[in-house]
């Protein structure tokens, strides 16, 4: 959800740091952009309704916020899917903080190297998305 964010701070200069204040201002622009007028939600809903009309039958969304991912959910009917690495840590801003404030459908832990993550995603594609049985 936050792509569209990006676009408009990199507009007025941010460089696509990450540092605390960097995450900082984008939730806070976020959180602007959200009481004006919906846009990131808006936006968001835009793409998965163009994704589907192009075929899609996965659509990940990297949404970080409760009320975002309990609109999600109701409006599209969706999985929730939380991507664990290292421990718990604090940036400074409630997007960022509040990430495991929220009960996910499917946990996955992303704490070994490139060949478990390349594992734990061809699992995930062939139970959660193809459904198939173990």
């Amino acid at each position: 959800m936050v792509s569209y964010v990006k676009a408009i701070a990199k507009t007025f200069g941010w460089q696509g740091t990450k540092e605390p204040k960097d995450r900082k201002m984008l939730s806070q622009l976020k959180d602007l952009l959200t009481e004006w007028d919906d846009s990131p939600f808006r936006t968001t809903c835009m793409m998965i309704h163009q994704a589907e009309l192009n075929g899609a039958k996965v659509v990940f969304i990297d949404a970080r916020e409760k009320p975002d991912i309990e609109r999600l959910k109701e409006k599209f009917d969706c999985k929730t899917v939380l991507l664990v690495r290292g421990e718990k840590v604090e940036y400074g801003n409630h997007a960022d903080d509040e990430v495991f404030d929220i009960d996910y459908d499917i946990t996955i832990y992303n704490d070994g190297d490139l060949d478990d993550l390349h594992f734990a995603a061809e699992r995930f594609v062939t139970y959660v998305v193809k459904g198939e049985k173990e």
